[in-house]
This record gives structure tokens, C-alpha cells and sequence, in this order.
């Protein structure tokens, strides 16, 4: 504010960004800024043809202080609450706005935003404010109550996932036993509260007896028949899950239970004896970790208490593929070939199954359906190239056209070219089609997975080779096919395969349900089996891919699942 004696002025802006001038060829001029900003102002008077004068001046726009003072607390008496603010674009002071006793309670430091309140004696109710203060702005509060009554225990914790130690284990039922009774179930953080009236002597105990097959797959299998051979089990954690009737002992009965519960034996099922087991996350596992506790006892409980931890145990999920490198790109599919025949009523077809050319083979798994109304199941039996016996195949579901398949070794196993693996026995019922229209892989009652030694995992798919009557061999000839997605459902990754008939340009792509395209690869490719890894982010829900050719479009559906 300086009006020049001789000639005119005007103000401008040297440094700062986003302010303004009301009217800068006044002296008296307003000038706005951004808050936070600092702005140098000029202030120049010129009398042409005289040298021009200046001056500058610096105006800082402090920001607004903003205050947070947490969330409301009940406690019990003689307990100090720790409280939870935030003080932003200033610094933050602490005060007893009301409260039964204000002289006798106290912060142990005013200033601090995660200070300590110790309330006086006796119930009642304290208002307390955090007040935010940035000069020259009006200073910024916000109040937090503070209820101090009679006392109720909470009783707080989480479910930890073991193989990777961050996810959450889902529809835990955790109880509280003791002085009181009380059960919560887990949502999908694993996180947990229980609040009760006073008590001194509690336990927690978690139990979750759902799913009891889920992420179990014929690679546990593999690994605890390593364990009993060749290479011990020295994580305490994994020989808990490989002990899978809960006997304290891993034998080969674990593995037994295993492969035949995936091949749909009711009585295996029934041997899993738990489907989680829980230990509190400060208890040290030995190896063995046999009487590992299995609950949180706790005595003269006067308050709050919090970080109950367990880790969850997935029992028979021994092998974590997740972790594995080698899994960060599936290899290529472990391919069964069978001659495909024209069904014609009355005939029985004998088809062999027979192996593409595969290098350390350990395990493998799937669910073939055939047409109950076309063919009927008359015998099954193992061929020479893999040590299988009846016992690798589940013949638990044949009246709904249900065959399930698991094999797993105890070292890697390399097949040649067309290795003989098993055979099956059909009496055809009905003229018409072909028997690949009539016998697929099905990952509904078994999810279609080969394990290398090293754990890594691909998809398996079954080629059918040329068209024949029953009496003369099909010619082995690629034919156009869409195989289902592997792993489905997933979280974010999946392969896609696909066998082509001769080399031709060919194009993947990925809708959702609303036909929006979220995934698109364009390539060339050869003649045969092919594959295509997909990262998807974002989606959820049910999906449909469609393989785009010139010898004709094929689709399927898949499922992508979120936590």
C-alpha cells in the first residue's frame, strides 16, 4: 500500500503459482493465493522516461488446520485409553473439555496425537478435544468421548493363513469359553471380537470344518509320499497338514486318504479328520510339532485383550504353488491322446489313453464325465507306463458318468511319446456322433492339474486323434479345440489352451457378462497345441473367452475370484 507521488503503479507476480491481483494497478489492490503457496509480489512505479521503481513484498497463504480426534472409547476403571488423532497442516494440543473429575485426570502429554488418558476415579463420561492450531488460520478442533463404566472384556484377534502369513482365514467359528460363553465367525480378513461381561479365566478356541478338499490336489499327494521316502518334511507347519487323519503320525495312510478322497470316496472324506487346524501364533513349533496347542488359555483376565493370533492350517494342503517360481509361468499342457470312434449301438470300444512325451512327471489329477444315455463303463484298467493300480481311479459316481483319475509317484517320472497310461472298457447303448462328444475332461468333479517334481503345475488335456469306426485305428490328426482355463476359478492369472488343426493366425479374447472386451491377444501360430497366460485385474465374476479361427469359433466361461 504505497501510492507513488509521481507516475502510476502496478503490481505483478514474480514467484508463486495460481494467485490473482482485485485491480493491480492499485496501490490498495486485494491479492488471493492457494493456501501453502509462497508468492513474491512486485510492486513497480514508472515515470517514463525516467528509470522505473520497485519493490517486493512476501505474502505465505498458510493452509487451514484440520482436526481428528478418533473415535469414542469405553473403558473400565483404572484403565488408560490411548487415543488415535491427526493433526493436519498444524500442531495439536490436547484438553479436558468436561468430565467428572478434570483435576484429578491427566494426559501424559498434551501435545502428542497418540497420547495416553488416565481418567480419575469412578465412572462417568469425559469430553476431551484435540485442538489444531496453524497461525494466522482459525484454529481447528474435534472432541473424542471417553465413557469409563463397568467394565466388559473384548477379546480381539486374527486368523492368519500359514502359507503365506498375510491372508485371513474366512468362516472361522471362534469361541470364548470360560467365566463366560460367546462365538464369532470370521469375515474374510480373519479378523475377530468378542466382548462379554467380567470374567477372570477364559479360552479361545477356533474350528472350521468347511471345504474340507479345498486347495488339496494330487501334488500333496506326491509330496508327503517324498516325505516317507526320500525328502523329510522339515517345515512344522506342513507336517501338521500332511497328517491328515490327525494321529500325530504322516504314513503312507495320509496320502492314501487324500487320493482317494479326491477320487470322490465317501469314506476317505470322512478320515479328514479336521479341515483346519489353528495354533496361536506365539506358540514356537518344534519338529516334530506333535502337541502343539490348539487354543489361548488365559487367567485373571481384568480387561481388554488383544492380539489373539492364530495361524491357520489348510490339513492335506501341503505343497503352496503360489510360492513356487517355477509356477510363474505354467509349461505346457501334460496332453492324454485316445482315438476318436463313431458310437454305434451295441459295439464295445477298448481306448487307450496314452501320454504326449513328458519330462519329470509327479503327479497328476482329473475328472472325466461320460454320457450315461450313449455309453455305459465296463471295466478300466492301468497300462504299463506309470505304476498305477484300480486305486488310482474313483468308481464312487458311474451312474452320473463319473470317472475321477489321480496318480502320484514318488520321484518324476519321463514318458516317451505315446506311453500306454491306462485303458477304458465301453459298451456303446446308442447309435450316433462320436465318442469325443460323448467323454471329456470335466474340472467340475476333479480340476484337470499335472505336478512336476519341483511343484510346478499345468493344466491336462485330453486330444482325441482322427475318426474311426470301432475296428480301425484313427489317424492322429490335430482338430480345432477350445480347452478349459487353468486354474478356474482364479484371482488374477490363468492359461488358456488351445489345439489347432494347421498353422493359421488365431485370436483369443475376453468378455465380460456385458460383452465388453477386457483381454485381447492376436498371434500366429502352428499347427497343434498352444497355450495363452492371461493377468486380470479389476473383474470379477463370471467371464467368457472365445477363440477366433478360420476353421471356426469356439467359447467357453470361467470365473475370476476376489478376496
Amino acid at each position: 500500500a504505497n501510492t507513488p507521488s509521481v507516475g502510476t503503479g502496478a503490481w505483478s507476480i514474480m514467484s508463486g503459482v495460481g494467485g490473482s491481483f482485485g485491480n493491480a494497478g492499485s496501490a490498495s489492490s486485494t491479492f488471493s493465493g492457494t493456501a501453502g503457496t509462497t508468492y513474491t509480489l512486485r510492486w513497480t512505479i514508472s515515470n517514463a522516461p525516467c528509470t522505473a521503481s520497485f519493490d517486493d513484498v512476501i505474502v505465505t497463504f498458510n493452509q487451514n488446520p484440520t482436526a481428528y480426534a478418533g473415535l469414542d472409547q469405553t473403558l473400565c476403571p483404572g484403565i488408560a485409553a490411548t487415543l488415535a488423532a491427526t493433526a493436519g497442516n498444524g500442531t495439536g494440543v490436547w484438553s479436558v473439555v468436561s468430565g467428572p473429575s478434570t483435576s484429578n485426570a491427566q494426559f501424559n502429554n498434551t501435545s502428542l496425537a497418540s497420547a495416553s488418558f488416565t481418567p480419575a476415579a469412578g465412572n462417568g463420561t469425559y469430553i476431551l478435544r484435540w485442538t489444531v492450531s496453524n497461525s494466522p488460520c482459525t484454529a481447528a478442533f474435534d472432541e473424542v468421548s471417553i465413557v469409563v463404566g463397568t467394565c466388559q472384556a473384548t477379546f480381539t484377534g486374527r486368523i492368519i493363513w500359514k502359507q503365506d502369513n498375510t491372508s485371513g482365514v474366512k468362516d472361522v467359528t471362534v469361541a470364548l469359553t470360560g467365566d463366560q460363553t460367546a462365538s464369532v465367525v470370521t469375515p474374510i480378513s480373519g479378523n475377530y471380537s468378542i466382548t462379554v461381561p467380567p470374567g477372570a479365566n477364559f479360552m479361545i478356541t477356533p474350528t472350521k470344518a468347511l471345504n474340507k478338499l479345498n486347495g488339496v490336489n494330487a501334488q500333496d499327494v506326491f509330496r508327503i509320499q517324498q516325505h516317507l521316502s526320500s525328502n523329510p518334511i522339515t517345515d512344522p507347519y506342513q507336517l501338521v497338514a500332511a497328517d491328515v487323519n490327525s494321529n500325530n503320525v504322516i504314513s503312507a495312510l495320509d496320502a492314501n486318504i487324500i487320493q482317494l478322497a479326491l477320487l470322490g470316496n465317501p469314506q476317505a472324506s470322512a478320515q479328514f479328520i479336521n479341515s483346519w487346524r489353528f495354533v496361536p501364533t506365539a506358540h514356537v513349533m518344534t519338529n516334530p510339532p506333535w502337541g502343539f496347542p490348539e487354543k489361548i488359555t488365559l487367567t485373571g483376565v481384568s480387561g481388554n485383550q488383544t492380539g489373539k493370533d492364530f495361524y491357520g492350517i489348510k490339513v492335506g494342503d501341503v505343497v503352496a504353488l503360489y510360492a513356487n517360481p517355477a509356477n510363474l509361468t505354467p509349461p505346457p499342457p501334460f496332453v492324454l491322446t485316445a482315438p476318436d470312434k463313431v458310437l454305434e449301438s451295441g459295439d464295445e470300444l477298448i481306448i487307450d489313453f496314452r501320454s504326449s512325451e513328458t519330462n519329470d512327471l509327479a503327479a497328476f489329477q482329473f475328472g472325466l464325465h461320460f454320457d450315461t444315455q450313449r455309453l455305459e463303463l465296463v471295466a478300466v484298467e492301468a497300462l504299463s507306463a506309470l505304476p498305477m493300480t484300480q486305486d488310482n481311479f474313483g468308481t464312487y459316481q458311474l451312474d452320473a458318468g463319473v470317472l475321477n483319475v489321480l496318480w502320484a509317484g514318488n520321484t518324476g517320472t519321463d514318458l516317451p511319446e505315446a506311453a500306454p497310461v491306462f485303458r477304458l472298457k465301453f459298451k456303446v447303448l446308442s447309435s450316433g456322433g462320436q465318442l469325443s462328444e460323448a467323454l471329456q475332461l470335466n474340472d467340475e468333479f476333479l480340476p484337470a492339474r499335472a505336478y512336476k517334481s519341483n511343484s510346478a503345475e499345468s493344466a491336462v488335456a485330453l486330444q482325441y486323434l482322427g475318426v474311426s469306426g470301432t475296428n480301425n485305428p484313427g489317424l492322429a490328426e490335430p482338430r480345432l479345440q477350445l480347452l478349459q482355463n487353468q486354474p478356474n476359478p482364479f484371482s488374477t492369472r490363468t492359461q488358456i489352451g488351445f489345439e489347432l488343426p494347421a498353422a493359421c493366425a488365431a485370436q483369443l479374447r475376453i468378455f465380460d457378462a456385458s460383452g465388453r472386451v477386457i483381454a485381447l491377444r492376436n498371434n500366429q501360430y502352428t499347427t497343434g497345441l498352444h497355450s495363452e497366460v492371461f493377468e486380470l485385474s479389476g473383474v470379477s465374476g463370471v467371464l467368457y473367452y472365445e477363440l477366433t479361427t478360420p476353421f471356426g469359433v469356439l467359447s467357453k466361461k470361467m470365473v475370476v475370484v476376489r478376496d
